[in-house]
């Protein structure tokens, strides 16, 4: 069973209007990453892209909730592809991959640089005991832990330094948020 989430990234401004700030530092609005940028957004897994297939995830205490998938076509009802964790294809779209493949990853390229202020994410299911965020300045030639998250950090990434990190460049293992049923309901 492998969770699906939505990811959303913040962006501080295109880097033109960093130009147009004559004084200090320019903050421009606050926007969506994956706004016009579906196209560079990729998965390892995703359900029902060659034939219609079930997903199960745990439903309350003892159940689990079994529905269909079926990638086949983007836009249909049952398709769970990439492109759906875009905040475009509303709420009742969603990327999910398929059941028992791990690991899993998406990646987006972003194709120029950034400033993120934050990155969120939201699952539809159960939360991951752990997971990484990785970044890459030449275009995913090579890649660095940009972030460890793990519901126990110390024995998801015994090896990994816990805490708020003091730079960007201080790779530490943060907790996952807990709320109480998380690991069932999702959360962001």
């Amino acid at each position: 069973m492998r969770p699906f989430f939505l990811l959303c990234f913040a962006l501080p401004g295109l880097l033109h209007a960093q130009q147009a700030c004559s004084r200090g530092a320019c903050y421009p609005p606050v926007g969506d990453l994956l706004v016009g940028r579906t196209r560079f957004l990729r998965a390892s897994s995703t359900c029902g892209l060659t034939k219609p297939e079930t997903y199960c995830t745990q439903y309350g205490e003892w159940q689990m909730k079994c529905c269909k998938c079926d990638s086949r076509q983007p836009h249909n009802y049952y398709s769970h592809r990439v492109e759906n964790v875009a905040s475009s294809s509303g709420p009742m779209r969603w990327w999910q991959s398929q059941n028992d493949v791990n690991p899993v990853s998406l990646q987006l390229d972003l194709d120029r640089r950034f400033q993120l202020q934050e990155v969120m994410m939201e699952f539809q299911g159960p939360m991951p005991a752990g997971m990484l965020i990785e970044r890459s300045s030449d275009f995913g030639k090579t890649w660095r832990v940009y972030q460890y998250l793990a519901a126990d950090c110390t024995s998801t990434f015994p090896r990994v330094r816990q805490g708020r990190p003091q730079s960007w460049q201080d790779v530490r293992c943060q907790s996952l948020p807990q709320r109480p049923n998380a690991r069932l309901n999702g959360g962001k």
